[in-house]
């Protein structure tokens, strides 16, 4: 048996429990999930999210994780607690978090590490108009040994996915942040 995979959540349940980037994102999000980019010119951006409606002043510093269409975002103190361990996996990336008429500081992660995560022979696909194959469940491999706290897939990168070491720092530092099955559906 290999790694225990999880996904990641915010543990703020509600539906809007995200932040959204009001500018195109297009230029971020070639950063962030392909990995590609200017780095020297996105580290120099002042980059603001807004929070959803899920957030107040009085829970956001109480979660440690707050999903993105952009990025994967951590706390400041989650970023204190983990940035050591994976550094060689991810870079972190200041930006503000605008909620209830407040700013507060959080990261947006690149998750640079790439393992082959993603079981094509169980995981389903569909196919567009061009022939071009798109997964809509993602399904795990079970037999990964390679270790490893955070990766995206080296084909399918849409999906950060949280091995279980960086389960357990999260759970010895009581970082708030909810850890899912990682099957999702993605299309």
């Amino acid at each position: 048996m290999g790694l225990k995979l999880y996904r990641i959540d915010s543990a703020i349940v509600h539906p809007d429990n995200y932040v959204k980037y009001k500018k195109d994102p297009k230029e971020l999000r070639k950063f962030f999930g392909l990995g590609k980019g200017d780095a020297e010119k996105i580290l120099r951006m002042k980059i603001f999210f807004d929070a959803g409606e899920a957030y107040d002043a009085s829970n956001i510093i109480l979660t440690d994780y707050i999903n993105s269409p952009v990025a994967p975002l951590f706390s400041k103190r989650a970023v204190e607690i983990i940035k050591d361990r994976v550094c060689d996996e991810a870079l972190f990336v200041p930006v503000m978090i605008r909620c209830s008429g407040e700013c507060y500081e959080w990261y947006a992660c690149r998750i640079d590490k790439r393992v082959k995560l993603i079981n094509e022979e169980t995981s389903v696909f569909r196919e567009l108009t061009d022939g071009t194959k798109i997964i809509s469940l993602a399904r795990y491999r079970t037999d990964i040994e390679e270790d490893f706290y955070m990766a995206k897939d080296i084909d399918y990168n849409d999906v950060p996915i949280m091995s279980q070491s960086f389960k357990r720092i999260c759970d010895e530092n009581n970082l708030n942040i909810s850890f899912l099955n990682p099957e999702i559906h993605l299309a």
